[in-house]
């Protein structure tokens, strides 16, 4: 969804094999060589950066093509109806085909309309909705070392509280065609989620906390990251 841009360049990526296509504009030509596509197919709003297809992923879209895996590098962010474009994201993809999301998470205003908390996937694709094997990270956006993964069986108060421009960076794959018409976020029935709004009652707690993040932020832009329990540091260079 979106042409993919190419980010790559010398410099960050010298080890890695596609060093020699830094110099393209767009990444199509990288994912077909790379990935060993026999198709690649690009959704657009608009003939701007010349897709395969324009098309308004913010209406439901009658008799999608469908294909083994969706990408969406960055897109859903900028659009408006966000049920409507995650539901025709799942229509164009096979049962058994793979769904990945980039998205801007946090402290990132301004970088399109939303801010996607990890949980909301989380929810989103869960086994009740026809999704399987979803894997969530978050990463700092100027940190190209790390990516932090979501420990396995997290459901709710996954709270990730960092100074750094934040993405989530989401995989899952589809067990079979469905439509998701609510999704509520799991700590709304928690039984367990008093403790968490007392702690945030005592405002002078809360103003330490922060206060203590901001500095150790400083120190180290990923340290507020690896210390947070909900959190297992990837190095990026071990999952490529």
């Amino acid at each position: 969804m979106g042409r993919q841009q190419n980010f790559l360049n010398n410099t960050l990526y010298k080890n890695f094999i596609f060093k020699k296509l830094t110099n393209l504009e767009y990444a199509d030509k990288i994912l077909i060589d790379q990935l060993n596509l026999k198709k690649l197919f690009t959704y657009d709003v608009s003939d701007q950066e010349k897709p395969s297809k324009i098309e308004n992923f913010n209406h439901i879209i009658e008799n999608p093509e469908l294909f083994d895996a969706f990408y969406d590098g960055g897109s859903l962010q900028h659009t408006f109806n966000i049920p409507n474009v995650l539901q025709n994201i799942c229509n164009h993809v096979k049962v058994g085909g793979t769904i990945i999301h980039v998205t801007s998470s946090n402290n990132l205003c301004g970088f399109g309309f939303y801010q996607f908390s990890p949980e909301f996937f989380l929810n989103y694709y869960s086994e009740k909705n026809g999704f399987f094997n979803t894997e969530i990270f978050v990463a700092n956006y100027d940190n190209h070392k790390e990516w932090f993964k979501l420990k396995e069986g997290l459901i709710s108060n996954i709270n990730i509280n960092t100074s750094a421009r934040l993405i989530c960076l989401v995989r899952t794959e589809k067990a079979h065609d469905s439509e998701v018409k609510d999704l509520f976020q799991s700590q709304t029935f928690d039984n367990n989620r008093g403790t968490d709004i007392k702690t945030y009652k005592n405002k002078f707690f809360l103003k330490l906390y922060f206060k203590l993040l901001s500095i150790l932020d400083l120190l180290h832009n990923n340290l507020s990251l690896r210390l947070n329990k909900n959190l297992i540091k990837k190095d990026i260079d071990k999952l490529l």
